[in-house]
């Protein structure tokens, strides 16, 4: 007789408190650590809320670890002698939005600004802390970040768009070895622009976008959290922003002509009960 499997009940406690306690994931606006994704309809999506993301614990635990691992990275390099300014206040970080183009639905918020460093120790540079697994950090250390981690290039781009900032230091760590990697990037004016008018193209579009494959098993989709959206004819879940009377306003704001309002954060998540999918 076969002996049973062991039921690791303290364990599977540990990952349901996280799964419990974590937030849903749904930014209010669309982010630029997320613009560099090469799909445009998985941006709308993450846009619209059109499937609230689930993580295990595990998981929860590890996104939670490398936001813990950011403040070492901050005071190793104040330790160096840098200045790190991370917000306008403690506790607040620099954010940063952009009006023209978007109506104030895109933005982002940086690490910090670092000055001092040593290439340049006179400029302001845009900083952006990681941590990658070993084969990650070697990639990067063969490749460089823009084509070893096109995402996070992407999000130095617009931060130093928006910010005003024309050079941005990306600081990886291994996380198995605590050995370092850095990196300076140069503004292009040219990126990051193309980087706002895609961000543009996913908060006006009023239906998604065209995907960036037909095949499902095509890797990127494959492993893709809206997967089942598009490939398996699973329903957008219920919130305004996936209903056919919501419509994009200005400074951030969502909009419904139904019933002639501006959307509240609450309202947005609720619904109401004429709501119908886009």
């Amino acid at each position: 007789m076969k002996i049973p499997e062991p039921i690791h009940s303290l364990v599977a406690a540990l990952d349901a408190a996280y799964e419990t306690r974590s937030e849903d994931g749904r930014r209010p606006h669309l982010g630029g650590s997320l613009i560099g994704h090469p799909c445009l309809r998985h941006l709308w999506y993450v846009f619209r809320w059109a499937k609230t993301p689930k993580f295990e614990g595990r998981m929860i635990r590890l996104f939670e670890s490398g936001h813990r691992e950011e403040s070492r990275m901050i005071r190793d390099l104040r330790n160096a002698g840098l200045d790190v300014s991370e917000g306008p206040e403690p506790g607040k970080q620099w954010t940063f939005k952009e009006s023209e183009k978007t109506f104030g639905h895109f933005g982002l918020s940086l690490d910090g600004a670092v000055l001092k460093v040593p290439e340049a120790p006179e400029t302001w540079h845009v900083l952006e802390c990681k941590t990658h697994n070993t084969k990650s950090f070697k990639k990067l250390q063969d490749e460089g970040v823009e084509k070893s981690k096109p995402v996070h290039a992407a999000q130095m781009q617009v931060g130093m768009h928006l910010s005003g900032m024309r050079r941005a230091l990306y600081l990886a760590k291994n996380k198995d070895t605590d050995e370092y990697e850095s990196e300076r990037l140069e503004y292009s004016k040219k990126k990051a622009e193309a980087l706002v008018e895609k961000a543009a193209q996913v908060v006006r579009e009023e239906l998604p976008p065209v995907g960036i494959s037909r095949d499902p098993a095509f890797w990127e989709c494959k492993f893709c959290d809206h997967h089942p959206l598009c490939f398996e004819k699973a329903p957008m879940e219920k919130n305004c922003r996936t209903c056919v009377c919501v419509a994009v306003a200005d400074e951030g704001r969502w909009y419904c002509q139904k019933f002639d309002k501006v959307l509240s954060d609450s309202d947005q998540r609720a619904a109401c009960d004429t709501w119908k999918a886009i």
